[in-house]
């Protein structure tokens, strides 16, 4: 039986190869994100570099205008959200909205997967981990062995800025249980300004899932 050749639309193409431009993220870990191979996600951003927005169809350069206008107003809602951050109880509206903003970003971004965050603790000893999850979570689960391991929980993520890295450009994950908290944790230090930071998909647990050991927490 022959098998069936994958299509995808200009748009998907063109989405992916602006992401591979971008190099916020390695080539294997956009591969993961929209399911395609990392050869594949490299022939488009090769095309998109030589050819320009009209590579993949018409109308690309409005979409970019689009996709760049969207990033723009979510980097604005955080930047928005960072004076109600600051306060020890943060207003409830202000809640609601990070809650809000968290539904507008784009699938996948700053995302990084098990398989993607093992290699990364294994190819970069100076990867900083934070884990956001309560004490409670701690003791009773573990933790996800790092050699720059750090706890600091969401209720407390801004008090507690004195535990953010120093540097600002510094490679980054943070991981709660399942993915939520981190993704706020993840938003609050990109309002902070720094540029290096993504989320483990699916959390703690998403590790766990995936067959990644974990160590019984113990205190410093």
């Amino acid at each position: 039986m022959t098998k069936k050749r994958k299509k995808y639309s200009q748009q998907f193409k063109f989405k992916v190869a602006l992401e591979a431009i971008k190099e916020l993220k390695t080539i294997n870990e956009i591969a993961s994100v929209y399911n395609v191979h990392p050869t594949q996600v490299k022939s488009w951003k090769k095309q998109l570099l030589a050819e320009g927005p009209t590579v993949f169809g018409q109308n690309l350069a409005q979409q970019l205008r689009e996709q760049e206008a969207r990033e723009t107003e979510l980097y604005e809602q955080i930047g928005r959200l960072k004076m109600e951050l600051e306060v020890a109880e943060p207003d409830p509206a202000a809640v609601a909205a990070m809650q809000e903003m968290l539904h507008n970003v784009p699938d996948g971004y700053g995302v990084i997967t098990a398989d993607d965050f093992n290699l990364a603790l294994l190819e970069n000893p100076d990867l900083i981990v934070i884990d956001v999850r309560t004490q409670g979570e701690l003791d009773e689960k573990g933790v996800i062995e790092a050699e720059n391991w750090t706890h600091v929980p969401l209720e407390e993520f801004v008090a507690m800025k004195d535990q953010w890295p120093a540097d600002m450009d510094a490679s980054i994950v943070v991981y709660c249980g399942s993915g939520h908290r981190s993704t706020i944790a993840m938003s609050i230090l990109w309002a902070y300004g720094y540029s290096d930071v993504r989320s483990l998909k699916g959390g703690f647990g998403g590790w766990v899932e995936a067959g990644y050991p974990v160590v019984e927490f113990a205190l410093p």
